[in-house]
């Protein structure tokens, strides 16, 4: 796994800062990013898509050699995919409304834990959601729009609260040319 991680962290020596934690670089971001070797990186970006991209891999491959996974109603992925996205609902929902450590104490682990947990579990929650997209032609289009109404407000909600962050900073008047965004830091 170090070897893996190391490799990861060497490819992304190069790669701007601002490419790969898209969010200002400052203490009021810092719980959205993680570091990897020294490297600053968005948790929601190389966490969500990586392990979206391998949970629809897995069920691709589980679609081609489980007869009952292509066979499982479709209900089915909508509800595990459903199940999957709402610990993240849950969370945004607590978070928002500043019980942040009624949620910590409810899981009895740290605000990072439970943000790289709800992330991995919307991953493979918009996995299943996708699935169907992909794999059943006879309900194509609702499988899409399902995917979509689960999707679109997530990220109307991410849009409208991006800068909520940057609420109590001195420097909030002057984003985006604040020194959270030097794109040399």
């Amino acid at each position: 796994m170090a070897d893996i991680s190391g490799r990861i962290a060497g490819a992304l020596d190069d790669v701007d800062r601002f490419v790969l934690a898209h969010h200002p670089s400052c203490a009021y971001y810092a719980h959205h990013t993680f570091e990897l070797r020294g490297t600053e990186l968005c948790m929601g970006c190389f966490i969500v898509y990586p392990v979206g991209l391998a949970a629809l891999l897995v069920l691709s491959l589980l679609h081609l050699t489980v007869p009952a996974v292509a066979t499982l109603d479709v209900a089915a992925f909508y509800a595990v995919g459903a199940a999957a996205i709402a610990p993240m609902v849950g969370y945004k929902l607590l978070y928002r409304r500043g019980s942040r450590l009624l949620y910590e104490l409810i899981y009895r682990t740290s605000e990072h834990t439970l943000r790289v947990v709800t992330k991995v579990a919307l991953a493979a929650g918009l996995a299943c959601l996708v699935y169907p997209v992909v794999f059943r032609p006879a309900v194509r289009l609702p499988a899409l729009g399902v995917f979509l109404a689960m999707l679109v407000p997530y990220v109307a909600y991410k849009g409208l609260t991006a800068l909520d962050e940057c609420e109590n900073c001195p420097e909030q008047p002057e984003f985006p040319n604040c020194s959270g965004m030097d794109l040399n830091g």
